[in-house]
């Protein structure tokens, strides 16, 4: 038991209104019960990015757990991809800016991996899966998608985004190698 509702008058009279109380409390419970769980994956996405990422002490049993609980395929190939927000002239970058570029990131869903960078707080990382075609991967391909993803931020976004798609290295150290070019492409 979590709480208590109580109503009051004549069993007959309040009866159907006691089922509707009890009915919605359920709802708010399961609600949060949801809610709770949605934050519990999206931090556990997040830090299995970093970990990917960092590359320095990979546990690759523990990450291959962790990808598991989350129904992520870590044996796909994936590029990493850096992508700052550029906020208008004389504005900040805010949380709402990052938020909003998850959310594009992230929907339709595509098997991204996508977390706020805790280095840089306008730095948005994605691993994006890719093909892999004799040893290689069509980077025309990751090309037509980018071009896709200005166009819907042009349309819906206030701010317009800087972004670099490293190379493909394979297995799962060849991340942290794809995201150390694509962090140096846009560092240019």
């Amino acid at each position: 038991m979590i709480g208590v509702v109580g109503i009051s008058g004549t069993p007959e009279e309040v009866r159907s209104y006691g089922e509707l109380v009890k009915m919605t409390a359920e709802l708010i419970v399961e609600q949060a019960a949801l809610m709770s769980q949605v934050q519990w994956n999206k931090r556990h996405r997040e830090e299995l990015l970093l970990q990917l990422i960092e590359g320095s002490s990979l546990n690759e049993g523990q990450l291959l757990s962790i990808a598991q609980r989350l129904d992520l395929d870590l044996a796909q190939p994936r590029v990493a991809t850096v992508i700052k927000v550029i906020p208008r002239p004389g504005e900040p970058v805010t949380l709402e800016h990052l938020q909003k570029l998850v959310h594009l990131l992230e929907y339709p869903e595509r098997d991204n991996i996508v977390g706020i960078a805790s280095v840089s707080m306008n730095e948005i990382v994605v691993l994006k899966p890719v093909t892999i075609i004799n040893d290689s991967w069509s980077r025309k391909e990751e090309e037509k998608r980018v071009a896709k993803l200005l166009k819907r931020i042009d349309q819906e976004c206030d701010f317009s985004i800087q972004m670099a798609i490293g190379d493909y290295f394979p297995e799962l150290v060849g991340i942290a190698k794809s995201y150390e070019t694509a962090k140096a492409t846009i560092e240019k």
